[in-house]
């Protein structure tokens, strides 16, 4: 180790694995491929789509070992889902609330959760999803910027390209 706590190290190193171990056993859903939010009071998964449901491929926090049983379904889930087909990038939800964290808006930090996540792997496919991911989201800030006077702002449409979110 760096700083020679070779011990302290083990003890952490060893903390971080019953977390990632927990991680996937409540979290993973193997059938649809992805990391769910886990209620605690119906102690079930939420099958509802959330950029978080890949935030652990960010984090790193899934087994190493396990990545290439996990990135396959995790392709096949992020096909599946109508989040990644909308033109401005990836909504923060797919619920029509009204709020600014639902259904159409999209924020930049959970656009680099799940791009960062998707490069994390290192696997091909995953690497072109990103890429693709990135050339929505930049065209969408860009046409954006240009339309509004050069603002820049917190949240964007992802329905149409060019509207800051609502």
């Amino acid at each position: 180790t760096i700083l020679g706590q070779d011990e302290q190290a083990q003890k952490y190193q060893q903390v971080f694995d019953t977390f990632v171990t927990s991680m996937d056993e409540v979290l993973w859903n193997s059938d649809h491929g992805a990391w769910f939010d886990f209620h605690t009071k119906t102690m079930q998964q939420n099958p509802q789509f959330y950029p978080s449901n890949l935030a652990p491929l960010w984090a790193d926090c899934y087994s190493q070992t396990k990545l290439k049983e996990k990135i396959r379904p995790v392709l096949a889930y992020i096909e599946d889902q109508a989040a990644f087909d909308y033109i401005g990038g990836i909504p923060t939800s797919m619920v029509r609330s009204g709020q600014q964290w639902d259904f159409s808006n999209a924020w930049a930090p959970l656009q680099e959760i799940i791009v960062t996540g998707l490069e994390n792997t290192g696997d091909a496919k995953a690497l072109e999803v990103a890429k693709d991911l990135v050339s929505k989201w930049v065209q969408n800030v860009y046409v954006s910027y240009e339309q509004s006077g050069q603002k820049m702002f917190e949240k964007y449409d992802v329905e149409q390209v060019g509207l800051a979110g609502g």
